[in-house]
C-alpha cells in the first residue's frame, strides 16, 4: 500500500513535468519553424529582386553595337605571313580582342543598363568599304574598329566627315593620320611609327649608343617607319652615320643591296633596321660585319604589347585571351581590346549608352583608361591618338619600357613619345 500510495503522489507531479517538456518542445519547433520560413521567404524576395532590373534603369537597357572592319585579302593576315611570326607582326584577326573586351564587361556594365556586341564585316574591295559603313550607320551602329590600311583608314574619315560616328584605328601606324590627314572622328589606339621610334631612340640614348646606322628598305610600306626614325633621331641627339637601303628579293644585281655583311661596313655603336614587314630584318641580328645590337624591326623590337609582359595584371589578361582565342595576344589585340575598354570606361563613368556623351567622356583629358601597362591612359586632344607605353622585347622579354626612367614632359611623360602638339597640322 505504501508503495501504491508513493506511486500516486508522485505520478502526478510527473505528469505536470511531462506534460510541460512537451509544451516547451512544441514552441520551441514552432518558433524554429517561424524563423525557418521567414528565412526562406527572404532568400526567395531576394532571388526575386536580383531577377529585378535595377529602378533607375528599369525599361532602360540599351545594346551598343561596334562594327569591327577588315580588308578581307589584307596580306598581314595571310596564312604564309602569320606563320613566321614575326614581330610586330599579328597573330590572327584582332576582332578576338575586342571579343574579349566585350566578355569582360559583362558585369562592369550590368548597372548601367547597356550591353555590348561586335558585328564583323569583311571587304573584298575598297569600293565597298563607304557603302559599309553607310549600312551600319543606317541600323544604328556609331563605333567602327577599323582594321584597314591607311588609304582605307583615310577614305573612311572623308566619307565620315561630320557625322555623329567614332572611327577606331587599331593596325595602321602611319603618321600622315595623326599630323595632316586627323579627322575629329578619328581616334588611334595604335601606336604611330613616331611613337615606336622614340621609344627605341630612348634605349638608344640610355644605353649611350648614339653612333647608328640605319638599313632602311625602299617599299611604300617602309616609308612611314623610316621618315619617322630620323626624326627620332633628330629629336634626341642620335648621329646617323649612314643609312642604306636594302632590297628583298634574288636578283643577282641586287646583291650589294641585301647582302648584309657587305651593308652593315663601317664604324658605329648600333644597327637599326626599319621594315614594315620585318622579312629582311629577322636576318640581320648575328649577320652584321661588326657585333653590334640591331635594334628596330628586328632584335630589340619596340611593341604596344608583348606576351611576356608580366606586370600591371598582364599575366591575367593573357591567360584569358589565350583561353578564348587559343593564342598569344598581340599588339593588334590589345588595340581592339582597349577600345572596348574605353568605352566600358565612359559608359560606367556616364551609366548611359547616349553617343555624344560618351564621346565626349571619351575626348575627356580626365579619362583614366587602364591598359595593364602600368599607366593610365587617355587621347591627346590634338589628333585622337591614346596615350600609352612602348613595351621594348627582344622577342622573348620585355628589357625595358618607355618612356623610360628620366625622359620627361612638361605635362605627361607619355608625350615623349610621338609627334607633339606643335608638329601637328590638325585642327
Amino acid at each position: 500500500m505504501r508503495t501504491d500510495h508513493c506511486q500516486r503522489a508522485i505520478s502526478p507531479h510527473t505528469a505536470r513535468s511531462t506534460s510541460g517538456k512537451t509544451a516547451s518542445l512544441k514552441l520551441r519547433d514552432n518558433q524554429q519553424s517561424q524563423r525557418f520560413a521567414a528565412a526562406l521567404l527572404t532568400l526567395v524576395l531576394a532571388a526575386a529582386a536580383l531577377m529585378l532590373p535595377t529602378p533607375s534603369h528599369a525599361g532602360n537597357s540599351k545594346e551598343l553595337t561596334i562594327a569591327y572592319i577588315g580588308w578581307k585579302k589584307d596580306p598581314r593576315y595571310g596564312k604564309s605571313h602569320l606563320r613566321h611570326r614575326l614581330p610586330l607582326q599579328a597573330g590572327g584577326r584582332p576582332i578576338d580582342g575586342a571579343m574579349l573586351g566585350i566578355k569582360d564587361a559583362r558585369f562592369a556594365l550590368q548597372q548601367s543598363g547597356v550591353t555590348l556586341k561586335i558585328e564583323k564585316k569583311l571587304l573584298r574591295q575598297l569600293d565597298q568599304l563607304e557603302p559599309t559603313i553607310e549600312a551600319f550607320r543606317d541600323s544604328g551602329v556609331q563605333h567602327f574598329i577599323l582594321d584597314l590600311p591607311a588609304d582605307w583608314v583615310l577614305l573612311a574619315t572623308q566619307a565620315t566627315a561630320g557625322q555623329e560616328l567614332l572611327l577606331y584605328n587599331v593596325s595602321s601606324h602611319d603618321d600622315a593620320l595623326r599630323t595632316s590627314q586627323c579627322a575629329p572622328q578619328l581616334l588611334h589606339t595604335v601606336p604611330s611609327y613616331r611613337m615606336l621610334s622614340d621609344a627605341t631612340a630612348q634605349l638608344l640614348t640610355a644605353r649611350k649608343w648614339k653612333k647608328l646606322l640605319i638599313l632602311q628598305g625602299v617599299k611604300p610600306e617602309d616609308q612611314g617607319w623610316v621618315t619617322a626614325f630620323h626624326a627620332a633621331a633628330k629629336r634626341f641627339g642620335m648621329k646617323v652615320q649612314d643609312s642604306r637601303d636594302f632590297v628583298v628579293d634574288n636578283n643577282p644585281r641586287n646583291r650589294g643591296q641585301n647582302n648584309i655583311a657587305l651593308l652593315t661596313g663601317g664604324d658605329y655603336d648600333a644597327v637599326v633596321v626599319l621594315e614594315a614587314r620585318g622579312e629582311f630584318a629577322a636576318l640581320v641580328p648575328f649577320n652584321t660585319l661588326l657585333p653590334r645590337p640591331v635594334l628596330g624591326s628586328a632584335g630589340l623590337t619596340p611593341s604596344w604589347w608583348h606576351w611576356s609582359w608580366e606586370r600591371h595584371g598582364a599575366p591575367q589578361l593573357q591567360g584569358r585571351f589565350r583561353k578564348l582565342s587559343g593564342r598569344d595576344m598581340t599588339g593588334q589585340d590589345w588595340s581592339t581590346w582597349v577600345v572596348v575598354k574605353a568605352l566600358v570606361q565612359a559608359i560606367q563613368r556616364s551609366e548611359t549608352g547616349d553617343f555624344n556623351t560618351l564621346r565626349s567622356f571619351l575626348l575627356d583629358p580626365s579619362l583614366e583608361v587602364d591598359g595593364f601597362k602600368g599607366t593610365r591612359m587617355n587621347f591627346r586632344p590634338w589628333n585622337g591618338q591614346l596615350r600609352q607605353n612602348i613595351l621594348l622585347s627582344d622577342g622573348n622579354w620585355v628589357i625595358d619600357r618607355a618612356p623610360l626612367q628620366g625622359f620627361l614632359h612638361p605635362t605627361d611623360n607619355l608625350d615623349t613619345l610621338g609627334a607633339s602638339e606643335r608638329e601637328v597640322d590638325c585642327q
